[in-house]
């Protein structure tokens, strides 16, 4: 069935909004999330929409903070009804850089967004989609499974959202509620674009997917029973060759692109 009842954090930009104006075009009603408000995203999404009998919200909320979520959650519940789907898209990476330059506030925020954020929605849901066959899906990335130069604060809170999408797959399977968790590389999205002002050359070198190639893939294994979801063919082959080749290998070949870059 197709879902009738979504919920999108980070809704207003990038693959938030993307993935929102794919399923208004499926006849669902939608709650986006975001920590600003967008008219602009707003009107995209209800232009996308299959009919006119379709509620189309959008929320202001820091993902970050537990109180506003649960809040947030229950109003959009009451707007659009208990939700079959929610998506975490929210996430930010506004730390990039060699580890010991990192500052340490800058750190702990990332981590606080991408990791605590995830389960900040996850826990605010739950209550309304228990006992109903629903999912809830955590955009991770390729840098929760492979660790990346210039990146640390990303990896180390992306991994944690892979930990957390495990642990829950497990628990909330009993409860009809399936867990996926997308794992894409990196993306042309508005993120991107910040993250490259400041960015490490070695780090650009390691490669990224136009948005459309993501975002078909994304909603094509959202269709599926995948756990894992990976858009973009360098992409498997990046999860595939981590997942199966011994570390000398695949350590070799990102050390040896670090080597001719980053000096």
């Amino acid at each position: 069935m197709k879902p009738q009842n979504i919920i999108i954090t980070g809704g207003a930009s990038g693959l938030g909004l993307e993935i929102a104006q794919r399923y208004a075009k499926q006849g669902a009603n939608i709650a986006l999330l975001d920590l600003t408000k967008s008219d602009i995203a707003l009107d995209k999404v209800k232009q996308a929409c299959h009919s006119n009998a379709q509620k189309i919200e959008l929320f202001s909320v820091d993902i970050s903070q537990f109180d506003q979520v649960t809040k947030v959650v229950e109003k959009t519940v009451n707007m659009i009804g208990s939700p079959d789907v929610v998506i975490n898209c929210a996430g930010i990476n506004n730390a990039c850089g060699v580890f010991e330059k990192i500052d340490h506030d800058a750190f702990e925020k990332v981590v606080k967004v991408n990791l605590f954020g995830s389960r900040n929605i996850a826990k605010a849901v739950l209550p309304y989609m228990k006992g109903n066959k629903s999912k809830i899906v955590f955009i991770a990335s390729l840098a929760g499974i492979v660790g990346n130069y210039g990146y640390t604060p990303y990896c180390a809170s992306k991994f944690g959202v892979m930990g957390l999408a495990n642990c829950l797959r497990i628990e909330l399977k009993p409860h009809k509620i399936r867990v996926q968790v997308v794992c894409p590389p990196e993306i042309d999205t508005p993120m991107v674009v910040d993250e490259h002002k400041t960015i490490h050359p070695t780090t650009l070198k390691l490669g990224s997917l136009g948005l459309e190639e993501a975002i078909d893939g994304i909603m094509k294994g959202l269709k599926s029973k995948r756990f894992i979801i990976i858009p973009g063919r360098l992409a498997k082959l990046t999860y595939y060759l981590n997942r199966f080749a011994p570390n000398f290998i695949t350590h070799g070949v990102v050390d040896s692109i670090v080597a001719k870059t980053s000096h």
